[in-house]
């Protein structure tokens, strides 16, 4: 069962309890068991797990660790750096990344020829998914498809660049990493407070977090999160555009039909 700690108290809470009304905590955890989500996951996953993905990925990785060295033990998720964030000037986005974004549009930006090699075919693999997943959950797009070597992460951010609901799914073999939030329901400031901080350890295989992150005014559903894992981990996330068609979501993604 899929559990998360406050920081503040060392309270467990069940993040399995079904959803009912507004998501007052951002984010919460429920158990994948659609039978159509999972199959093509799997292919996705699949292919970004394979030897061949993952030679190719390698040389970049590497360089982006070099450049990270002083953030492979998941500093970038860490309290500490949480509270030094310059709020004022934060965009939305993390300033501390290191993985691989195989989004095509990312790719494309990407100038790093490692991945420009190979982009028709990451191009590819997008589209197999997201033909088939995009309809399927009525998403708006695929905000980010993230593969994580060991060690890897993704630093404390908030989205708020990009309001809106979402679903996001993760993979790892045997569950060595974490999701970590910050429960604003209460707050009126766009500062995080980290004695709100919620963790939520991953479990082995797939598993689905469903959410709103809010816009820099609303400032009790913003939500700052990071992740880290010391094992590979991939990151498939979804926006949904509709409330209706999110709460629908959430209830299809747990029905194993």
């Amino acid at each position: 069962m899929a559990q998360s700690v406050s920081a503040a108290d060392g309270e467990i809470h069940d993040m399995n309890k079904p959803f009912k009304g507004r998501m007052y905590s951002g984010i919460e955890s429920i158990e994948l068991k659609n039978q159509f989500i999972l199959k093509h996951l799997n292919r996705y996953r699949d292919w970004v797990f394979s030897d061949k993905t993952r030679n190719f990925l390698r040389p970049y990785l590497a360089d982006q660790r070099k450049q990270l060295k002083y953030l492979l033990k998941g500093q970038a998720c860490s309290r500490a750096y949480l509270q030094e964030i310059d709020v004022g000037n934060h965009q939305g986005l993390p300033l501390h990344f290191h993985g691989a974004d195989l989004n095509a549009d990312s790719v494309a930006l990407n100038r790093t020829p490692y991945l420009q090699l190979k982009s028709q075919e990451i191009q590819r693999r997008n589209d197999a998914v997201d033909d088939l997943l995009v309809p399927y959950l009525g998403a708006h797009a695929c905000a980010l498809k993230a593969f994580y070597p060991r060690n890897g992460f993704i630093g404390w951010h908030t989205n708020w660049d990009n309001p809106g609901y979402n679903v996001v799914f993760s993979y790892s073999e045997t569950g060595k990493g974490y999701w970590r939030h910050v429960d604003s329901s209460r707050s009126r400031s766009q500062k995080p407070d980290a004695k709100n901080l919620i963790q939520i350890d991953d479990l082995p295989g797939w598993n689905c977090k469903v959410g709103y992150f809010g816009g820099p005014e609303e400032t009790d559903r913003i939500v700052w999160h990071c992740a880290y894992s010391s094992e590979p981990r991939l990151t498939l996330s979804y926006m949904i555009p509709d409330l209706a068609l999110w709460r629908n979501l959430v209830e299809e993604l747990t029905d194993e039909a």
